[in-house]
């Protein structure tokens, strides 16, 4: 597997609302987020990136899908970064995400699957098969 990792704006990258987390079939962005912060906890995970940054070893994974980056593994950390960056597009959280002592992250690095299928294969192994020891 010899994937590309490229630096993106935050700004260039989209969740993707095939995301079987997602509950909601809308294409808006920020309902999504909202959705996130709302049902899957991603101001914990905005607290955490806050608190300590971004884990190096756990990058984003994309795919291009209608000249967008789509990320299919990391949602829940791209709505976060994009809620520390612009609060007021989760008004119920807006004040908790002020209030958090945060640098302005606007570009990570990505990994690009070369496709959506190859990227759910690699998904669905690591989350049903975790080999990792808490």
């Amino acid at each position: 597997m010899n994937w590309k990792i490229e630096p993106h704006e935050i700004q260039n990258l989209f969740l993707d609302s095939k995301n079987i987390r997602i509950p909601i079939k809308l294409e808006a962005q920020n309902a999504l987020i909202q959705d996130l912060f709302a049902n899957e906890e991603a101001f914990d995970i905005a607290k955490s990136i806050a608190l300590y940054g971004l884990f190096p070893d756990e990058l984003p994974i994309a795919v291009k899908e209608k000249n967008k980056l789509l990320i299919l593994e990391g949602n829940r950390r791209l709505a976060a970064l994009k809620a520390l960056f612009n609060p007021e597009i989760v008004p119920a959280f807006k004040g908790k995400l002020k209030a958090l002592k945060k640098q302005k992250i606007t570009k990570i690095k990505v990994v690009l699957a070369p496709s959506r299928d190859k990227a759910l294969t690699l998904l669905a192994n690591k989350h049903t098969v975790n080999l990792r020891r808490p």
